[in-house]
């Protein structure tokens, strides 16, 4: 197993010691928190001074984290938080957090960690496919220290623009425009009827509540407008739209099926040479229904339950399963 020096940590540092208003937990000690070996990684690495401004988000266990700050993604990103809820993949029961050191090639990463597996220190290595993988919530730091340079969030109606890096902007409540400018991004549009463009770069563009229109841009983008998949629909309707890159639309993922209820999330633009939908469970829970529907084009194609062909998740205009611009298998579909 890599040790601390391996990833240049110094647990004997500052960094590790008390900051702020946080305990931290000598050297060598097995119940030293995970949290408090995050967040001193993420100090020792420069991303946030002590407790000041983003790093004050970051209070109590692992279960709060993401709540917290209130903006995360499911995507891998490096200089990360990786964090999982109570119970899953592992975690105690109050959930477990991880600093991601590293994407690797083949799509997995690498993180160091804390009071895992009663270890002090510990790192591993998370491989696609995998439930660790899957249940993930990555929660990005670069980009986050301060506001963005287009405008802070609000709770009223924000016009945000990101800066060239890779911003994590989350525009609160009210009716957002949000866009990312250049880096990779990951835009939360929370709650409010919100209108979210990645631009340049490999985005993650989340809606939340609300009928969303998200636009990814140039890149290999993300676009999760339902954000919380498990709630049911509640008559949301969102439109999402990729553009250039190979793109994943998202439905569905590790916490449930989006848009359960009445609701539905309107793809403008699925390719079937390149584009994703990710869904949550196997294929053979959903059915493609072909037809015009809601008012969209006569060749639209709607995803539906197999146990009840009236519950649309989702419709993509102008495909079509007569000529086979769709495909009901996983070089279309991607499950979670």
């Amino acid at each position: 197993m890599p040790s601390p020096s391996d990833f240049g940590i110094n647990l004997s540092s500052i960094n590790y010691q008390a900051a702020g208003n946080k305990i931290v937990a000598g050297n060598n000690d097995p119940t030293f928190w995970c949290t408090e070996f995050a967040y001193g990684r993420a100090i020792e690495k420069g991303l946030f001074q002590n407790n000041q401004g983003f790093g004050a988000k970051y209070f109590g266990n692992a279960g709060y984290w993401d709540d917290n700050l209130g903006g995360w993604t499911r995507q891998p990103q490096t200089n990360s938080f990786v964090v999982w809820d109570p119970g899953q993949a592992g975690a105690g029961s109050v959930g477990h957090v991880g600093f991601v050191e590293r994407v690797n090639s083949d799509g997995s990463f690498t993180l160091s960690e804390a009071n895992w597996a009663g270890q002090y220190f510990n790192s591993r290595t998370v491989y696609p496919g995998t439930t660790a993988f899957n249940s993930a919530k990555f929660v990005p730091i670069t980009g986050g220290t301060t506001p963005p340079p287009g405008g802070t969030p609000t709770s009223g109606n924000d016009n945000i623009t990101g800066g060239a890096g890779n911003d994590n902007i989350n525009s609160l409540a009210g009716n957002d425009t949000v866009s990312g400018a250049a880096g990779n991004d990951t835009l939360n549009g929370n709650s409010g009827n919100d209108q979210l463009f990645g631009n340049d770069g490999n985005d993650s563009l989340l809606g939340w509540t609300g009928n969303d229109t998200v636009t990814g841009g140039n890149g290999n983008d993300v676009l999760d407008a339902f954000y919380y998949s498990g709630l049911g629909g509640n008559g949301e309707i969102d439109y999402l739209r990729g553009d250039a890159g190979v793109d994943t639309f998202v439905i569905g993922d590790y916490y449930g099926k989006g848009y359960l209820g009445n609701g539905h999330a309107v793809i403008e633009d699925f390719n079937w040479r390149d584009d994703y939908i990710k869904i949550q469970g196997s294929l053979s829970q959903y059915a493609l229904k072909p037809g015009n529907l809601y008012g969209y084009s006569a060749n639209d194609t709607a995803i539906v339950l197999s146990s009840n062909n009236s519950e649309v998740l989702a419709i993509a205009r102008n495909v079509s399963t007569a000529n086979s611009t769709i495909r009901y298998s996983s070089s279309d579909f991607l499950s979670a």
